[in-house]
């Protein structure tokens, strides 16, 4: 069926779209992004996004202004968005909201003013299921996403309840929950899925962040468990 996206991303691509599937079954969207030039690369390359005049590029450096003097991050700058959002054509009747914005995720998720049905919300995948304090924002804008237990715990904040994850948490609306009732939803049982997928069915995925935790001297200080 059709529907509507939002996805809220740094240097947009098709490898790295949350809502690519949606936007290739002409679901109507928009992309927040800090360039256009990936976009109209895509539209290029790609017979279903020449035949989607709906879906937009915002082009907007995204940042929050009470930190703006870190070097690397790439922001949310919320005024200005939000002001282009509400003036959407379809601003309050989002049906999934992808963010996924290198860092500064947790700080959009609080912010939130809308309730579209689904949201999937970058997670890091280097912390592991039991750590339950926030990290810095200086860390997490240096590649280091806030843990999943912290997202879970937001979200319950603003009435979601996380039902997957892949590295990206995917919320859905508490009053739209009764198809996945079964599903154990608790941060240990949605991190140990992922895990054994991965393990399965991409091993060098499981490899990688076992060594970028052995590596990473804050991580190990934050979240000493490396031996998974």
């Amino acid at each position: 069926s059709d529907g509507t996206f939002v996805e809220l991303s740094v240097f947009y691509d098709t490898c790295t779209s949350n809502v690519r599937y949606l936007a290739d079954r002409e679901w109507q969207g928009i992309f927040v992004d800090v360039s256009t030039d990936l976009l109209d690369k895509e539209r290029k390359n790609n017979q279903y996004f020449r035949q989607l005049p709906s879906i937009l590029c915002l082009e907007e450096i995204l940042y929050f202004k009470d930190i703006t003097h870190l070097p690397r991050a790439q922001f949310i700058k919320d005024d200005t968005l939000v002001e282009q959002m509400r003036s959407s054509f379809f601003y309050n009747d989002v049906d999934v909201l992808s963010i996924d914005i290198g860092g500064d995720d947790l700080q959009l998720l609080e912010r939130m003013e809308h309730k579209p049905k689904i949201i999937i919300v970058k997670a890091g995948c280097y912390w592991t299921p039991f750590v339950t304090a926030k990290i810095p924002t200086e860390r997490t804008l240096c590649g280091l996403s806030q843990p999943l237990a912290v997202i879970v715990e937001e979200a319950k904040n603003q009435g979601y309840t996380a039902v997957c994850y892949t590295g990206n948490v995917f919320l859905v609306r508490d009053d739209l929950l009764a198809p996945f009732q079964e599903i154990k939803k608790d941060p240990v049982h949605l991190w140990m899925d992922a895990w054994h997928y991965y393990t399965e069915n991409q091993p060098s995925y499981i490899t990688w962040i076992i060594d970028k935790r052995a590596s990473h001297s804050y991580i190990q200080q934050f979240d000493p468990l490396v031996d998974i």
